[in-house]
């Protein structure tokens, strides 16, 4: 699987056992800038998956885009809250999902 961000496109590969870089934790996810790969946690049920999908996505975007997040705020613990965010709004709003904009009908 592969997404596009900001003319990247990044490599979704799932895989068991992905660990922190930095302490050697068990994670759910992260994400490779320099490779363009997400890496997601294939033990994860599947909607903790999806949000862990998002919460990667947004620090893509991050990167991509060159957003700063705010100072004193984690860049992760803003991740996870968009993660959240944009699982629940699609959830609550599935036509999200395949509105293309073409028609003014949103009422799904």
């Amino acid at each position: 699987m592969k997404v596009r961000i900001g003319g990247i496109d990044y490599s979704i590969v799932m895989s068991f056992g992905l660990r922190s870089e930095d302490d050697g934790q068990e994670i759910a996810g992260i994400i490779d800038h320099e490779i363009a790969t997400i890496g997601l946690d294939a033990a994860m049920a599947s909607p903790v998956m999806v949000k862990t999908l998002w919460h990667e996505l947004f620090h893509a975007i991050v990167h991509t885009t060159g957003l700063e997040v705010p100072e004193g705020m984690d860049d992760c613990k803003w991740a996870s809250t968009f993660g959240y965010a944009m699982v629940q709004l699609l959830a609550d709003n599935p036509w999200l999902g395949s509105w293309n904009g073409a028609t003014q009908d949103v009422d799904g």
